[in-house]
């Protein structure tokens, strides 16, 4: 089997922003997808209902958790939201924020970061950017979303149930970062 192991370098300039805290509508989109809905990981399909069935966890997860999917929260005072709306049409928050961000660059000629917070959060704390995920594919060394590659992780959320792209699911690589095994 042709097995591929690399060491990625990656320098991530994030914009100044103060510590993040969990916006109301955040909250009310966590509990909703999680507890709610019942969402399954997007990845591996375990559900809140399910994290005690070890035949429905099989990678251990202890928690679900919901991750900015489109736009990471750090990061969204410097987004141009015009983009982002053109490949994501269908999404309201989104392009009603893009036309409030269109609206202050045609007023000002520039953007200077500065949006109605409400109109921001609208979007970014949504249900319509929000993933759900369990622990270990949220957050895991070898196999979380902040943690792998990109091309790598999208191929884990359609693989096949007896294939692994990771070659995690059976070993200790699955604790999210900060558990020890």
């Amino acid at each position: 089997m042709p097995d591929l192991r690399r060491t990625l370098v990656e320098d991530v300039h994030y914009p100044p922003h103060p510590p993040r805290k969990a916006s109301a509508l955040y909250e009310r989109t966590h509990h909703e997808l999680v507890v709610v809905q019942d969402s399954p990981c997007a990845v591996c399909g375990v559900r809140r209902s399910t994290l005690g069935d070890l035949t429905q966890n099989t990678l251990g997860a202890k928690a679900l958790e919901t991750h900015h999917d489109l736009v990471e929260w750090a990061g969204q005072t410097e987004i141009d939201w015009d983009k982002l709306a053109a490949d994501h049409p269908h999404l309201p928050n989104l392009v009603a924020l893009a036309k409030a961000y269109h609206a202050h660059l045609k007023a000002n000629g520039s953007f200077d970061g500065s949006l109605d917070p409400e109109i921001v959060t609208s979007f970014v704390d949504s249900d319509e950017q929000m993933l759900v995920l369990c622990d270990v594919d949220h957050r895991s060394a070898r196999r979380g979303i902040h943690m792998i590659t990109g091309p790598i992780f999208e191929l884990q959320r359609y693989q096949r149930g007896d294939w692994e792209f990771t070659g995690t699911a059976t070993n200790d690589q699955t604790k999210p970062e900060g558990e020890q095994p």
